[in-house]
């Protein structure tokens, strides 16, 4: 089922860790949450997803999570409630440019390069400039085909979208000691042939692959703040911590500790 990419957005808040902590939200409107600050976990019926600085989170409405901190229990993120219902007719196959999954699963990614875009619309929801909801459910609608836009699954048909999925796999679950086997299992695919597709879509294999997401996330963590190393390896899915920084150090070219002296967001 689809429905046409038409968002509206009813409401925008700010909030605190602190005071969300263990906020159960569920209603019949789409949400987005997204990180400025925050490491926490967010709860879902059947799955748990963590989330760090500049983590993007979309939830389908009638969806119920639970908010959960983690670390310090600190930090800010934002909430946007909107919806996409329309009151076109049936869409036809030539207007599939124009529609969004309406039961599409939560949808979790990285929003570094949608950060500027999603606090100059919150900034925008805050003013008293004329048509500022209609001008924010526009800025709305390009940041979600910003979306849609990295997302394999939906452009490049069924094996792609395996390797889509097999990526989302390692998204939620990088802080657990994951296999090649497990994720290929995930997906129905033989962990031989799952890392040689994702090397063909990525350039690296699915074990790299999955080596180079757990050290970005940790370099978020350190540019957010966190400067206990053993702490952010444990997090992020490293048995041994000197594994860690021997990795961080390689990519990165700088122990994690200089990183985060080096690249520590001022606040």
């Amino acid at each position: 089922m689809f429905t046409y990419l038409n968002p509206y957005i009813y409401a925008m808040r700010e909030f605190s860790l602190c005071d969300a902590a263990g906020e159960r939200n569920e209603s019949e409107h789409c949400r987005i949450l997204y990180s400025r600050s925050a490491s926490f976990t967010v709860a879902l019926a059947d799955e748990s997803v963590k989330f760090f600085k500049n983590s993007f989170l979309y939830i389908p409405g009638n969806s119920a999570y639970t908010i959960i901190p983690v670390a310090s229990g600190e930090g800010e993120a934002v909430e946007i409630i909107f919806d996409m219902t329309d009151a076109r007719p049936v869409p036809t196959t030539d207007d599939k440019e124009n529609l969004f999954p309406e039961k599409r699963e939560v949808w979790f990614a990285d929003a570094m390069h949608l950060i500027d875009d999603l606090e100059n619309l919150y900034v925008t929801w805050q003013s008293s400039e004329p048509f500022a909801s209609e001008y924010c459910s526009a800025k709305l609608k390009i940041i979600l085909l910003k979306m849609l836009s990295n997302d394999i699954g939906l452009i490049h048909g069924v094996t792609s979208m395996r390797i889509r999925h097999a990526l989302r796999y390692i998204e939620a679950h990088y802080a657990e000691p994951i296999t090649n086997e497990e994720i290929a299992a995930s997906v129905g695919l033989h962990p031989y042939y799952l890392s040689r597709l994702v090397r063909e879509e990525c350039g690296v294999s699915l074990h790299r692959y999955l080596l180079n997401y757990r050290l970005a996330v940790a370099a978020r963590m350190l540019e957010g703040g966190e400067d206990n190393v053993e702490n952010i390896s444990a997090q992020c899915g490293f048995t041994y911590c000197s594994h860690f920084i021997n990795a961080f150090r390689s990519l990165y070219g700088m122990s994690p500790k200089r990183y985060a002296k080096t690249h520590i967001t001022k606040k």
